[in-house]
């Protein structure tokens, strides 16, 4: 019976140590090239609003960020959506959306939106590197500017 016991905590002591350094690998990443990624949008004040966004690669990529961010409003007393404002990393001024040769990056845009209308961002995230890359969408919460 001593010997059972001692087997038993023997056991429960490898797999107690084993365990934690298991679930460290098993963590799921979102691809090959983005670990992962979050986006929000916030009231700024005055009707304003910010998509803040971040991203992390599976390691340094050539390229990372976002490519496009499309705003949608829905006006105070309405029930439909509109994209009001659509940003491209390409665009003048929007250039920030992309980093270049790291692991990570994080911005954010700016929209001077109508206080008491409700909006939502869907960020489109990118990591490349070596030529090849993935994007993943990403659709905040909705908002109402203040």
């Amino acid at each position: 019976m001593k010997k059972q016991l001692t087997r038993f905590l023997f056991l429960f002591l490898i797999v107690a140590v084993c365990l934690p350094v298991a679930a460290a690998y098993a963590i799921p990443r979102a691809s090959l090239y983005i670990s992962n990624y979050l986006a929000t949008t916030d009231p700024t004040g005055s009707g304003g609003v910010r998509v803040s966004f971040s991203i992390t690669g599976t390691g340094p990529m050539d390229t990372i960020g976002a490519t496009d961010i499309d705003l949608y409003e829905k006006p105070s007393g309405s029930s439909k959506w509109t994209l009001i404002k659509h940003f491209d990393y390409t665009q003048n001024g929007n250039s920030n959306m992309m980093g270049y040769n790291k692991n990570s990056h994080a911005s954010y845009v700016s929209y001077a939106g109508v206080s008491g209308n409700q909006y939502y961002a869907i960020v489109y995230f990118w990591a490349g590197k070596d030529g090849g890359g993935d994007s993943r969408p990403y659709t905040t919460s909705t908002i109402t500017a203040q």
